[in-house]
Protein backbone atom coordinates (compact mmCIF):
# COMPACT_ATOMS: atom_id res chain seq x y z
CA UNK A 1 0.00 0.00 0.00
CA UNK A 2 1.56 3.51 -1.01
CA UNK A 3 0.43 6.45 0.28
CA UNK A 4 0.64 9.69 -1.88
CA UNK A 5 0.77 13.29 0.26
CA UNK A 6 0.53 17.16 -0.77
CA UNK A 7 3.80 18.50 -0.05
CA UNK A 8 2.04 21.53 1.28
CA UNK A 9 -1.64 23.05 1.64
CA UNK A 10 -1.79 24.52 -1.37
CA UNK A 11 0.54 22.74 -3.52
CA UNK A 12 -0.12 20.23 -6.19
CA UNK A 13 3.13 18.37 -5.52
CA UNK A 14 3.06 15.34 -3.62
CA UNK A 15 5.36 13.02 -1.56
CA UNK A 16 5.05 8.72 -1.99
CA UNK A 17 6.02 6.41 0.34
CA UNK A 18 5.57 3.12 1.24
CA UNK A 19 5.88 1.31 4.73
CA UNK A 20 9.59 1.89 4.65
CA UNK A 21 8.83 5.63 3.97
CA UNK A 22 9.18 8.37 1.21
CA UNK A 23 10.55 6.82 -1.68
CA UNK A 24 9.13 9.34 -4.64
CA UNK A 25 8.78 12.71 -5.02
CA UNK A 26 5.84 14.91 -7.94
CA UNK A 27 7.09 17.98 -9.03
CA UNK A 28 3.76 19.13 -10.41
CA UNK A 29 4.35 21.74 -13.46
CA UNK A 30 2.28 24.62 -12.95
CA UNK A 31 1.65 25.72 -16.25
CA UNK A 32 1.73 22.46 -18.32
CA UNK A 33 0.02 19.07 -17.96
CA UNK A 34 3.71 17.82 -17.28
CA UNK A 35 6.01 16.61 -14.16
CA UNK A 36 9.28 15.97 -12.96
CA UNK A 37 9.41 12.85 -10.43
CA UNK A 38 12.19 11.85 -8.28
CA UNK A 39 11.83 8.32 -7.32
CA UNK A 40 14.37 6.14 -5.80
CA UNK A 41 17.04 8.71 -6.76
CA UNK A 42 16.28 8.26 -10.27
CA UNK A 43 14.97 11.51 -12.06
CA UNK A 44 12.25 11.41 -14.92
CA UNK A 45 9.77 13.33 -16.70
CA UNK A 46 6.54 12.84 -17.53
CA UNK A 47 5.55 15.35 -20.88
CA UNK A 48 3.13 15.25 -23.74
CA UNK A 49 4.18 14.35 -26.39
CA UNK A 50 1.72 16.93 -28.97
CA UNK A 51 0.02 20.14 -27.74
CA UNK A 52 -2.93 18.58 -28.70
CA UNK A 53 -4.57 15.01 -27.68
CA UNK A 54 -4.60 13.76 -23.94
CA UNK A 55 -1.30 11.45 -24.16
CA UNK A 56 1.08 11.68 -21.63
CA UNK A 57 5.00 9.85 -21.60
CA UNK A 58 6.57 8.89 -18.77
CA UNK A 59 10.46 9.10 -19.77
CA UNK A 60 13.68 8.36 -18.08
CA UNK A 61 17.20 8.99 -19.70
CA UNK A 62 15.87 10.00 -22.98
CA UNK A 63 13.60 6.42 -23.11
CA UNK A 64 10.12 6.11 -23.24
CA UNK A 65 9.09 3.97 -20.18
CA UNK A 66 5.14 4.10 -20.36
CA UNK A 67 2.31 6.07 -22.21
CA UNK A 68 -1.03 6.58 -21.68
CA UNK A 69 -3.95 8.15 -23.31
CA UNK A 70 -6.43 9.78 -22.27
CA UNK A 71 -10.20 8.24 -23.95
CA UNK A 72 -12.62 11.23 -24.77
CA UNK A 73 -15.48 12.96 -22.62
CA UNK A 74 -13.98 10.25 -19.76
CA UNK A 75 -12.09 9.81 -16.72
CA UNK A 76 -9.97 6.67 -18.39
CA UNK A 77 -6.67 6.16 -19.10
CA UNK A 78 -5.04 3.32 -21.58
CA UNK A 79 -1.77 2.99 -20.11
CA UNK A 80 1.13 0.57 -22.02
CA UNK A 81 4.28 -0.34 -19.42
CA UNK A 82 6.16 -2.32 -21.47
CA UNK A 83 4.63 -5.40 -23.25
CA UNK A 84 1.65 -4.97 -20.84
CA UNK A 85 -1.66 -2.69 -21.16
CA UNK A 86 -3.63 -1.16 -18.06
CA UNK A 87 -6.74 0.58 -18.29
CA UNK A 88 -6.91 3.47 -15.32
CA UNK A 89 -10.50 4.48 -14.78
CA UNK A 90 -12.86 6.46 -12.27
CA UNK A 91 -14.86 3.63 -10.44
CA UNK A 92 -17.99 6.61 -10.70
CA UNK A 93 -18.95 9.56 -12.68
CA UNK A 94 -18.41 11.97 -9.50
CA UNK A 95 -15.99 10.39 -7.41
CA UNK A 96 -12.43 10.74 -6.96
CA UNK A 97 -11.75 6.91 -6.75
CA UNK A 98 -9.60 5.03 -9.82
CA UNK A 99 -9.08 1.25 -10.53
CA UNK A 100 -6.73 -0.20 -12.46
CA UNK A 101 -7.54 -3.28 -14.57
CA UNK A 102 -5.60 -5.43 -16.62
CA UNK A 103 -7.25 -7.94 -19.21
CA UNK A 104 -10.75 -6.35 -17.64
CA UNK A 105 -10.07 -7.40 -14.30
CA UNK A 106 -9.61 -4.98 -11.45
CA UNK A 107 -5.67 -5.07 -10.04
CA UNK A 108 -5.61 -2.09 -8.08
CA UNK A 109 -7.17 1.17 -6.81
CA UNK A 110 -6.19 4.89 -5.94
CA UNK A 111 -8.56 6.66 -3.14
CA UNK A 112 -8.76 9.75 -1.57
CA UNK A 113 -7.99 9.59 2.16
CA UNK A 114 -11.04 11.69 3.17
CA UNK A 115 -13.63 13.73 1.55
CA UNK A 116 -12.15 16.95 1.67
CA UNK A 117 -8.11 16.13 1.42
CA UNK A 118 -5.68 14.96 -1.39
CA UNK A 119 -3.85 12.62 0.52
CA UNK A 120 -4.41 9.73 -1.52
CA UNK A 121 -4.13 5.92 -0.47
CA UNK A 122 -2.69 3.56 -3.35
CA UNK A 123 -3.02 -0.25 -3.50
CA UNK A 124 -1.48 -1.36 -6.70
CA UNK A 125 0.33 -4.77 -7.86
CA UNK A 126 3.81 -5.29 -5.89
CA UNK A 127 5.07 -6.75 -9.47
CA UNK A 128 4.65 -3.20 -11.16
CA UNK A 129 7.95 -1.19 -11.21
CA UNK A 130 7.85 2.01 -8.60
CA UNK A 131 8.34 3.73 -12.21
CA UNK A 132 4.86 2.72 -13.91
CA UNK A 133 3.10 3.25 -10.27
CA UNK A 134 4.05 6.51 -9.83
CA UNK A 135 3.42 7.40 -13.13
CA UNK A 136 -0.22 6.21 -12.51
CA UNK A 137 -0.41 8.57 -9.23
CA UNK A 138 0.38 11.28 -11.16
CA UNK A 139 -2.41 10.25 -13.90
CA UNK A 140 -4.92 10.19 -11.29
CA UNK A 141 -3.97 13.75 -9.59
CA UNK A 142 -4.17 14.99 -13.04
CA UNK A 143 -7.71 14.71 -13.51
CA UNK A 144 -8.25 15.78 -9.34
CA UNK A 145 -6.29 18.74 -10.12
CA UNK A 146 -8.54 19.83 -13.29
CA UNK A 147 -11.61 19.02 -11.27
CA UNK A 148 -10.42 21.31 -8.87
CA UNK A 149 -9.16 24.21 -11.54
CA UNK A 150 -13.31 23.50 -13.20
CA UNK A 151 -14.81 23.99 -9.71
CA UNK A 152 -13.02 26.97 -8.53
CA UNK A 153 -13.97 28.97 -11.94
CA UNK A 154 -17.18 27.74 -11.63
CA UNK A 155 -17.78 29.60 -8.30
Amino acid sequence: MLKAIPIGWCSWSFWIEDKAGRFAHIDMSWVLESAELDIDGERYRVRKPSAFGGSFELIRDGHVVATAGKRMMVRTFDVQAGDRPFELSALSVFGRAFRLSENGLQIGTMSPVSMWGRTAEVDFPDDFPRDVQVFLIWLVLILWRRAASSSAAAG
